[in-house]
């Protein structure tokens, strides 16, 4: 292939399985230049069509709040006089988190990427981020021990210590965990237990409002999860330490049989990358989610990296037909003059198939990331964003045959033990080191706000 061609409509689609393009659109003339970039892995398949584009006030049946899109104007019952931003608060739309009785904000905060601020000079910055984040309206935070080893929990536990209680819910997760690959999961009653305990000394809590499954595609068989995991988070909720209980994880359709087969009530499902502009997959069971009172949680709007400006990192799991699509669509909006990235964020606020959106609202590029996102989200779509969402999925995203990477991270997963038992096996017995974890089976670090790596040099 020529360094730079150019191809009309979509047949740049035609090279998909061509690695290292970078596609540029050409505005004018409606055709793509593309040229090669050096390494970028290569895979070749690409995703389902997308249904719906701009989300409407016309799902009404859907969702509670669907008659008004979340917004009344109202203040929720996490709004503290004195202390919450009352005119922000007015503006965001809050939704009712399925039958929990809790109001969330239609956007989040994220806690996948605060393990990096920790201890670091930019601490500061991310505990007033979430500070602001809670002042400013955003009243439902999401973490786990997954997240930096605790680092994320104990951050947002510093943030949490001048901030009033009734202000803000809290979720976090059980059953996944930093160190080697035989201690990345266990579902056990009494580990999960034990997480917990330590999630409330990091967190500086009493209590906390949802107690989560973490990623339990992961487990074993789901026989676990039904039967000693779920129940041992009951326990939980009925001491009073925990409000509700959640699962988690990548796969939509392993989430709902969970749902269907527990005995205890499943209140909240949390999935990611699952919904929004190039993947709207988490639609398949929000109905039967909607009937059972099932609260729905979208997370990583922007596909982990794929849909940011910055594109994706070396590890991100997604085929290069995907990669290379997500590339063109944010170069196409930037020939429009439009921000993909703020697009997609009001996309996922406004949507009524989802109760809250969970994003990063800390960026050491961006102090002010919290602010730009509040900001974006209470203004109202234009015309043209909203025609643009049309045309990126149209364009860019409906020709894929694929557009997830669902099985590959389990199955890398168990790739890794079996291979750490082999090593076992001939008395090499050691635990896997964080670069062997990364070389064979990367997409175990696949996460809703951001992945949290443990990079080694040696790699």
């Amino acid at each position: 292939m020529p360094q730079d061609i150019t191809m009309n409509g979509s047949a740049f689609i035609n090279h998909l399985d061509d690695k290292d393009l970078v596609v540029r659109p050409r505005t004018r003339t409606g055709s793509y230049s593309v040229s090669r970039k050096p390494a970028l892995s290569t895979v070749t398949e690409s995703s389902k069509t997308l249904s719906s584009s701009v989300p409407t006030n016309n799902s009404s049946a859907q969702h509670p709040a669907a008659s008004t899109n979340g917004y009344t104007g109202k203040l929720p019952a996490t709004f503290v006089p004195g202390y919450s931003d009352e005119a922000t608060v007015r503006r965001l739309r809050y939704r009712p988190l399925g039958t929990t009785g809790l109001e969330v904000s239609a956007l989040a905060i994220g806690g996948g990427g605060l393990e990096r601020f920790y201890g670091s000079l930019d601490e500061n910055n991310a505990v007033q981020s979430i500070r602001e984040g809670i002042r400013r309206g955003l009243n439902y935070v999401h973490t786990a021990p997954w997240y930096g080893g605790g680092k994320s929990e104990a951050l947002i536990g510093k943030a949490l210590a001048l901030v009033p209680r009734r202000a803000y819910y809290i979720a976090t997760k059980a059953g996944r965990y930093a160190g080697s690959v035989e201690e990345m999961f266990d579902f056990s009653a009494k580990r999960v237990v034990e997480s917990f305990e330590e999630s409330l000394t990091r967190l500086g809590l009493s209590y906390v409002d949802i107690i989560q499954v973490h990623d339990l595609e992961f487990a074993p068989n789901l026989d676990i999860i039904i039967n000693e995991t779920l129940p041992a988070l009951e326990k939980l909720r009925l001491a009073g330490k925990v409000r509700f209980i959640g699962i988690t994880g990548y796969q939509p359709k392993t989430l709902l049989e969970v749902v269907q087969r527990s005995s205890v009530k499943i209140h909240t499902i949390h999935c990611f990358c699952r919904y929004g502009m190039y993947n709207n997959d988490l639609l398949d069971i929000v109905p039967e989610l909607r009937e059972r009172g099932v609260g729905v949680v979208n997370a990583a709007p922007l596909g982990l990296g794929l849909l940011s400006k910055n594109g994706p990192e070396d590890w991100h799991p997604a085929n290069d037909s995907l990669k290379i699509a997500c590339r063109a669509a944010v170069a196409y909006a930037e020939e429009q003059g439009e921000d993909l990235e703020k697009i997609i964020l009001k996309f996922c606020y406004n949507s009524n198939d989802i109760d809250t959106t969970v994003a990063s609202m800390v960026c050491i590029e961006r102090p002010a990331l919290v602010h730009m996102n509040i900001d974006t989200v209470i203004e109202p779509m234009t015309d043209k964003e909203k025609n643009l969402v049309d045309d990126v999925k149209g364009q860019f995203f409906r020709p894929l045959e694929k557009t997830h990477w669902e099985g590959d991270p389990v199955a890398r997963y168990w790739e890794a033990i079996r291979e750490e038992e082999a090593l076992k096996s001939i008395n090499h017995a050691r635990p896997l080191t964080d670069a062997v974890m990364t070389r064979n089976a990367y997409a175990m670090f696949t996460e809703p706000d951001e992945v949290i790596m443990y990079r080694k040099s040696t790699i």
